[in-house]
């Protein structure tokens, strides 16, 4: 007859052993959980809370890493500012529930456009959105505006306000450098913000494209 052992707490060693196991599950469900936690935290902490595009501070943190990571391989990094015409007159019109709604339909449109995993689409501050693209030359930058314009044509959303036409569209500036480490990586952000500038200046509704760039130039002058 086998001699049944216990330890010096009185515990059977198998009941011990059932309750390791138990406490380890408890530990990786736990650990597991505490991770999930983390993670979603963390997408918080770089999402936007209307429209679910990142945010201008992951948007900054993309774009020093986007910066240097074609600086070092010599390759173009493109970005888009898009801004909504007239957009105070659709929230006078339409009240600001109305115009949250308008900028969570153009921010969807604005990511259809963009379509490569690559690329960083964001919102960047009150109606404007930014579109960060490494490896882009102008032909790839035009192609993204040309696809904005063409969803928002596509899929009308009305502005009666707007004296352009009876709907949202929007002003886009464009720039394309290869990036230089010597040179800020906001010199590509002041191009496009000149040349959104210019593109409403043109009467709005279009895009421009910058005409300099810090470093070579990626393509030829612009077509507007």
């Amino acid at each position: 007859m086998r001699e049944a052992r216990f330890t010096p707490d009185g515990a059977h060693p198998r009941e011990q052993v059932i309750d390791t196991a138990t406490d380890i599950t408890e530990f990786k469900t736990t650990e597991v959980a505490l991770r999930s936690a983390n993670a979603k935290l963390q997408q918080l902490a770089i999402t936007d809370e209307l429209t679910q595009l990142a945010n201008r501070r992951h948007f900054d943190l993309c774009l020093q890493e986007t910066w240097q990571k074609m600086a070092y391989i010599h390759s173009p990094v493109a970005l888009i500012l898009c801004d909504i015409d007239y957009f105070k007159r659709y929230n006078d019109a339409y009240g600001h529930p109305a115009g949250d709604r308008c900028l969570q339909q153009v921010a969807q449109i604005i990511f259809q456009a963009a379509q490569r995993q690559a690329d960083v689409v964001s919102r960047y501050g009150g109606e404007e959105f930014a579109i960060l693209m490494p490896n882009t030359n102008r032909v790839g930058a035009e192609a993204v505006a040309q696809r904005i314009q063409t969803l928002l044509v596509n899929q009308p959303i009305d502005h009666l306000q707007n004296p352009l036409k009876s709907q949202v569209t929007v002003s886009l500036g464009i720039a394309i450098f290869v990036p230089v480490l010597a040179q800020s990586a906001q010199t590509l952000v002041a191009a496009a913000d000149t040349a959104l500038y210019q593109a409403k200046s043109a009467g709005r509704d279009r895009y421009h494209i910058a005409t300099s760039t810090p470093s070579t130039s990626v393509d030829a002058p612009p077509s507007q």
